[in-house]
């Protein structure tokens, strides 16, 4: 859910077609096609700074012993358990 702050209102121009089903698609979620996409552009924000995070995170894994490496019969043993 994105959460209530400061807002700026933006306009878009959509062809008429990808408007009905933008409007469908808000319709079956139960919400208004601003908020649908302000939940879109949120979740892009998220993947990305998930992204961005991603390297600091991997050095993280190496400084604590490196990557954990099983051989093909170790992975088998496990998952038969």
């Amino acid at each position: 859910m994105v959460c209530a702050m400061a807002s700026q209102d933006f306009t878009i121009t959509l062809d008429d077609e990808t408007a009905r089903e933008v409007e469908a698609l808000a319709h079956e979620a139960g919400t208004s096609v601003s908020d649908l996409v302000a939940r879109q552009i949120h979740r892009l924000f998220q993947s990305r700074q998930a992204r961005q995070d991603a390297p600091s995170q991997l050095s993280e894994v190496d400084n604590r012993g490196g990557m954990v490496r099983w051989t093909r019969e170790e992975l088998y043993d496990r998952w038969k358990g």
